[in-house]
């Protein structure tokens, strides 16, 4: 999937990352332990992969905080780990191409004359551009919900609602999330992935106001240069 993001022909190649996490039920860590498991892990996936870095795709922290405690240092700890064990992986890059082209290779050489694919003699191409070009920027990204930076507290809890949007009537467990998290996590992560979109309530779907949800994730300390939100 790597290769073929850099071989987009229309338009120029893309990134392609590793996404841990996604739907909440998925996306419990537990313990600094754990997370240090799997910031491991994950270096060792960019690596075999040859992806651009890794999205932090853990959107509800919060609840699983206040059930058994933790979760949000642990998600700390993951963080932080994992961007010195991608500095790491880009260190390790040149050897890690080296590998895989020498394993390659043997496969290539022992496999007989009429089943010889070309799945070997592209890869290896491939593989060289890839030792050529030299580690790319490793990017961590953090993807959290719309209303992970929120004004004041004491503010209005509803200030990323279009006027005419219908209002819950109890605001969200995960209220200001990021506005958290972002002072210990700040300086480890490239970019943010803001998940905004027309959420379902017992009110109805919430009109969002993406100008304001942009507006309170810069006013939180996220630089408008990290922000992707669609």
């Amino acid at each position: 999937a790597c290769r073929l993001a850099r071989m987009a022909p229309s338009s120029g190649p893309h990134r392609c990352k590793i996404s841990l996490g996604g739907w909440s039920d998925w996306a419990r860590l537990g313990s600094a332990a754990s997370a240090k498991q799997v910031a491991a892990l994950a270096s060792k996936m960019v690596l075999y992969s040859f992806a651009d870095g890794v999205d932090l795709d853990f959107e509800h922290l919060t609840p699983f905080d206040a059930q058994f405690g933790g979760e949000m240092e642990a998600y700390v700890t993951l963080v932080t780990e994992l961007r010195a064990a991608l500095a790491d992986a880009a260190k390790g890059w040149g050897a890690a191409v080296d590998a895989r082209a020498a394993k390659l290779t043997t496969m290539n050489a022992s496999v007989p004359s009429w089943q010889k694919r070309d799945y070997y003699t592209t890869n290896l191409k491939y593989l060289a551009e890839l030792k050529a070009n030299g580690a790319p920027t490793l990017e961590l990204s953090y993807t959290t919900r719309f209303n992970a930076f929120l004004p004041d507290p004491t503010g209005d809890p509803w200030n990323y609602l279009l006027p005419t949007s219908p209002v819950p009537n109890s605001t969200f467990a995960t209220d200001n999330e990021g506005g958290k998290l972002w002072a210990k996590i700040g300086s480890a992560v490239d970019s943010v992935n803001v998940m905004a979109y027309d959420a379902g309530t017992d009110a109805g779907p919430l009109q969002l106001n993406f100008t304001t949800i942009a507006s309170n994730f810069v006013a939180g300390g996220v630089p408008a240069s990290k922000l992707y939100l669609g």
